[in-house]
């Protein structure tokens, strides 16, 4: 089974891997993977991980990355009463308050202290330091130095300065208060100088305010803005979201990717090329510093790139969108086309040296006109050590002006934008699609105030408990209930069913359905953060950064193909001529077909696009796949393991079967079986007397209820049983044969009958199995019912197996069970009983938002809580699979053919440039399908 180990303080997404490659090598464990991401170890075991097992790992994470703490208990929760996890120690409450040190000490010693020193209270108080000191020493500092209170507030420096120095800052040198108040700079100036700012120059306050320019400026409007920025970073702790504009390479989204988890300022960073979106995950609230830092590092990578912070609810007019790529203008494309025509038309048809010049000078003309750009970035690139397409292709066409072929050169630079242009096009309408599936919450709600007036509210302002106004054709803005009127609610957008389903007074109302016909009033129920439709939001958002094998294949792929194929372009260019092959030139224009070629974006790209394309389009049908990773394991589904309760049949327990043995009718047993459980809370007990709405005339002397048994009643001169078998039998009473009812009924020490109370099957069940069959998915199901009630279910579904009589906890043993070589198994459940066996499985499916338990383990959600949705989710996975096999292997075809062919003289560069640019278009627009369609496809 799988279980999980939580880390802390490591800010190196690749000692991770490190240490994961390390656990693997140990064989500690059958399985291990690190989640850098999330925080968490996951191992697979078949016992509960020891104290020995924690200590073998702490010790291979304290080789790699020193400061790594592990633990089996979650960050932030209560420790076990009595017991403090890693501790050798006995100790009175209070002791050990979030500390990991060895040695006994009073209540309120080593608070948030990891030293090995004794001390007083309130020493080192969250310092992580090695030497004793009074109180208020070392606040929020990890330098190795003593110092008065306020000393190194929120500094890493090395070195003694007085109140205020060092604010929110890393310089290392020593200035008054204020200096360098939210810069990087390495100089000294006074107060105000470099706000918000990373240039390297000195300025007076104001300049460069929220800015990251070259040029000195006074205060503008960016300043309020960049303002509100930090407040709003500062108010949501945890995972934030930002977004950007303007960036057309995704080679550059994994270099800024690349960029921002190496600086250690963040837990984990995931940026996301198909979406526009930079997820950052922080145990601390992100401040304007750290989005200037962000701009700077997108700066540094790809000038022109904005970025900007995204609410809980994708705002329509941060959300990205066509604009989210760069914007290219179309008119000077169309007049290098001119001029590149005029000038292949002059060259063609000249008899003068002058006119060839001129036809010359027309296509250099068309290649600075159509490239010019291209050229900027390429060439700037060298001094930031980049090597991209840009840079590629900038040295194809200047390469091919020294060979003499002009004709080639603008070739190359009109394929390449003309490329570039359709890109832009084809990326930005599937980010379109893709923002539409999350840009689901409005921003606003109509808030009834006590006089009746309506005030239009910021979504995140209105509390629990308010009364809002829904208006036909209007979005639900929050979790609510209706307190009057009725209308048709389209839900399609949440549960992906396109019928509208009728609302009225007290059915509750999620965030994300539109209101199509009648006014309602409702209470708000939940506040924004914690609604239906963030939640839904968040998880498709946050998928981004659950990355499949495929993509971090195409990663590590990427980073070696490129320069193998540079070396071995200049390889093809100096070697041949060298051995008298052939001429210089010849094999020049060879190596420029490998330099053209070497750029990896049609993978970089269409790979995780088309994952994220899948994840949206299973959204729209209901179904959140919670990463990449889950859309390959979907795909190579053999098996499905369904609970039974709440799953398969829905929940809702009725009489099912009334049997009489003696001299009653079977309506008099369901008589006195309802008229013994009337005063029970029991469910089954419920069920019982709603079946039963005339009760017999007989009055109850007595009535006892016997916990996990049933009841005993008293008539006049009778004893009544009513419940299980084992009641009976402990009441002396013959139970027959054969019976597994849920209730018995006893009169007078004989057995009169029994009554069978169940769960009706879900109408889409039989369905849904028939087509898991048909996909080759071989069926089952765990429940804790009794075998003839399990026997039943799986009859009239036609299940391959099931397991009963299981608890909780046996569940994740049936199971394994279940389990063999080779298989990739799902289980489906609803409730918080099923956390654990979600978590054991390959892919864990949760039925609906049902419990956070359920959801926080599960990898797919199931929102409409129907499993009829499942079978879709696993066609479209195998859909998305092969349409990503498909780009793949079209996009190596192309290239090695392209590059094969250029050994033997028969390719050009214009078509190593198709094999680029060209045939990223196409991969991008093949995944596009993916959002196109019936919901239902």
């Amino acid at each position: 089974m799988k279980q999980r180990v939580y880390f802390e303080h490591l800010s190196c997404s690749h000692c991770a891997m490190k240490i994961e490659e390390k656990l693997e090598k140990r064989k500690l464990f059958p399985e291990v993977a690190v989640s850098f991401a999330t925080g968490v170890i996951l191992v697979e075991s078949d016992h509960p991980v020891s104290e020995g097992e924690l200590a073998a790992m702490q010790k291979i994470c304290d080789d790699i990355e020193p400061g790594v703490t592990l633990s089996l208990q979650k960050p932030g929760t209560a420790p076990t009463a009595g017991a403090v996890p890693g501790s050798g120690h006995d100790h009175s409450h209070g002791e050990h308050d979030a500390c990991g040190c060895g040695h006994d000490h009073n209540h309120g010693e080593h608070g948030a202290c990891g030293c090995g020193h004794d001390h007083g209270h309130g020493e080192h108080d969250a310092c992580g330091c090695g030497h004793d000191r009074g109180h208020g020493e070392h606040n929020a500092c990890d330098c190795g130095h003593d110092h008065g209170h306020g000393e190194h507030g929120t500094c890493d420096c090395g070195h003694d300065h007085g109140h205020g120095e060092h604010d929110a800052c890393g310089c290392g040198h020593d200035h008054g208060h204020g200096e360098h108040d939210a810069c990087g700079c390495g100089h000294d100036h006074d107060r105000g100088e470099h706000d918000t700012c990373g240039c390297g120059h000195d300025h007076g306050h104001g300049e460069h305010d929220a800015c990251g320019c070259e040029h000195d400026h006074g205060e503008e409007a960016a300043v309020e803005a960049s303002e509100q920025a930090a407040r709003k970073l500062a108010a949501r702790p945890g995972t934030q979201t930002l977004r950007f504009t303007g960036l057309s390479c995704s080679h550059c989204a994994m270099k800024i990717e690349e960029r921002l988890e190496k600086s250690g300022r963040f837990e984990a960073v995931s940026v996301s090329f198909a979406t526009g979106t930079i997820l950052i995950r922080s145990l601390r609230t992100l401040n304007l510093e750290d989005l200037t830092f962000v701009q700077q590092v997108c700066d540094d990578i790809e000038p022109g790139v904005q970025v900007s912070l995204a609410g809980a609810a994708p705002s329509k007019k941060a959300a990205p969108s066509e604009e989210g790529t760069e914007k290219r203008p179309l008119w000077p494309l169309l007049l290098a086309v001119l001029l590149a025509v005029s000038g292949m038309a002059s060259e063609h048809l000249a008899t003068a040296t002058a006119v060839l010049w001129i036809a010359d000078g027309l296509l250099v003309a068309a290649c600075a006109l159509a490239c010019y750009d291209v050229w900027y970035k390429g060439v700037t690139g060298i001094f930031k050590k980049r090597v991209d397409e840009n840079l590629l292709v900038t040295v194809a066409v200047i390469a091919s002006f020294f060979l003499g072929e002009f004709g080639e050169a603008a070739m190359v630079a009109l394929l390449f934008k003309i490329s570039l242009y359709l890109e832009d096009r084809a990326v930005g309408a599937t980010r379109k699609s893709l923002n539409a599936i999350t840009n689901i919450q409005p921003e606003t709600a109509a808030v009834a105030g006590p006089g009746g007036q309506i005030t239009e509210t910021p979504a995140e302002q209105v509390q629990v408990g308010d009364e809002i106004v829904i208006r036909p054709s209007d979005r639900v803005p929050l979790d609510c209930v209706i307190l009057s009127g009725s209308t048709a609610v389209d839900k399609s957008a949440i549960t992906g069913e396109s019928l509208p389903v009728n609302a009225a007074e007290g059915d509750a109302l999620p965030s994300g359905a539109i209101n199509l016909s009648g006014l309602v009033r409702a209470k708000v129920t939940s506040p924004l953060e914690e609604s239906t439709a963030a939640r839904i939001i968040k998880l498709v958002e946050e998928s981004a950064a659950q990355k499949s094998k495929s993509q971090k294949f195409i990663t590590r792929f990427a980073a070696i193909y490129t320069p193998v194929i540079l070396l071995c372009a200049l390889l093809v260019a100096i070697l041949p001529p060298l051995t008298g092959l052939g001429s210089w030139n010849h094999w020049i224009y060879t190596a420029l077909v490998f330099v053209v070629s070497a750029c990896p974006c049609a993978l970089v790209i269409s790979i995780p696009l088309g994952f994220y394309a899948g994840i949206g389009a299973a959204s729209k049908r209901g179904v959140l796949i919670k990463g990449g990773k889950h859309i390959e394991n979907l795909a190579k589904l053999t098996d499905a393991v369904f609970d039974k309760t709440g799953t398969l049949t829905d929940g809702k327990l009725q009489v099912t079967e009334v049997k009489a043995l003696a001299d009653l009718s079977e309506e008099e047993v369901l008589a006195y079986s309802a008229l013994a459980e009337q005063y029970s809370n029991h469910p089954i007990s419920r069920s019982i007397v709603a079946q039963c709405p005339q009760l017999p005339g007989e009055k109850l002397l007595s009535v006892e209820e016997i916990a996990g048994k049933g009841v005993r009643a008293q008539l006049e001169g009778r004893e009544l049983l009513c419940g299980s078998a084992r009641l009976l039998r402990d009441a002396g009473v013959a139970v027959p044969e054969g019976i597994e009812a849920n209730v018995l009924l006893a009169i007078g020490g004989q057995c009169k009958g029994y009554v069978t109370v169940g769960d009706q099957v879900r109408p889409d069940s039989r369905e849904t199995m028939s087509q898991l069959k048909a996909l080759g998915v071989r069926t089952a199901m765990l429940t804790g019912d009794s075998a003839k009630a399990a026997a039943k279910v799986a009859g009239q579904l036609g299940l391959d197996d099931y397991r009963a009589d299981l608890l909780p906890q046996d569940k994740v043993d049936g199971l394994l069970s279940l389990k063999g070589e080779g298989k990739t198994v799902a289980f489906v459940g609803d409730g918080i009983n099923d956390a654990p066996v979600l978590a054991a499985s390959d892919v864990g499916v949760a039925m609906g938002f049902g419990t956070d338990a359920a959801i926080e383990a599960a990898d797919v959600v199931l929102v409409s809580g129907k499993p009829s949705s499942l079978p879709g989710a696993v066609k479209l996975s195998r859909r998305v699979m092969n349409l990503i096999k498909f780009n793949i292997a079209f996009a190596l075809i192309v290239k090695f053919l392209v590059i094969g062919l250029s050994l033997f003289g028969l390719s050009t560069i214009w078509m190593a440039v198709f094999a680029d640019v060209g045939v990223t278009v196409l991969s991008v627009l093949n995944v596009t399908r993916l959002l196109l369609g019936s919901k239902k496809q």
